[in-house]
This record gives structure tokens, sequence and C-alpha cells, in this order.
């Protein structure tokens, strides 16, 4: 795991977001795709649907022509706040439909707290 003691650059870390996502909120994906290496970063535009488990099933808004490369990149709200991190697609059992599904932060978030609560 990685600690950050000092941070001597002008970088802000992300917050994670505490309060439940919202049928229908607008979730942003900032990152580049395999096939797009170079130039500014993307921002690609979802439309939060549900949570499925440990899974925030997104709709399509605006997204890249091929999603590879993307897993890993945060996932924020209209805050900057962070609320999931990009890992794949899943298919809805009720609609049969494939979203676009980030896991959720709050696992993680679960896990770190615990490290601090243990040191």
């Amino acid at each position: 795991m990685l600690v950050i003691k000092q941070n001597k650059t002008q970088v802000t870390a992300l917050e994670i977001r505490d309060t439940p996502l919202n049928e229908g909120e607008k979730l942003y994906v900032v990152c580049w795709t395999r096939k797009i290496e170079s130039g500014l970063q993307r921002v690609y535009e979802f439309e939060y649907f549900k949570t499925v488990g440990k899974r925030i099933l997104l709709k399509d808004v605006i997204v890249p022509d091929q999603f590879g490369g993307l897993s890993g990149a945060p996932v924020i709200d209209e805050n900057a706040k962070v609320v999931g991190i990009v890992s794949g697609r899943t298919a809805d059992a009720d609609s049969k439909k494939t979203y676009f599904s980030p896991s959720s932060i709050i696992e993680l978030k679960s896990f770190l707290d615990k490290l601090e609560i243990n040191k």
C-alpha cells in the first residue's frame, strides 16, 4: 500500500463521496482509453441507473467508441467526489441489458477506514 507522508505537489487528492447516488444523476470518468493515449484527458459522461451488489450500473451518455484501457479510472460526481472505480460491464438480471458497471467505492472506503482505525 502506498502511504503519502508529504505532498509537495500542486495535486489535490480526490475525496470519497459518502452519500447515496440518485437515479439519473450524472457521473463522469476521467481517463484515456487504450486507443487514445495522447492529448488532454477525456471526460466521459454516464447516468446512474442502480446499484447491484458492489457494482453501480451506469447508462451511457457520452462514451468512447472503445472502452479498453479505462480500468482503474475514477468515477466522479458533479462535485468531483469519487463514487466508483472503473472495472467492467454487468448484465442487469431484470432488464437483460448490459451496463457499464464500475465497482462502488463503498467497499474500498470501508477497507481504508479499517486500516486507519488499526493504526
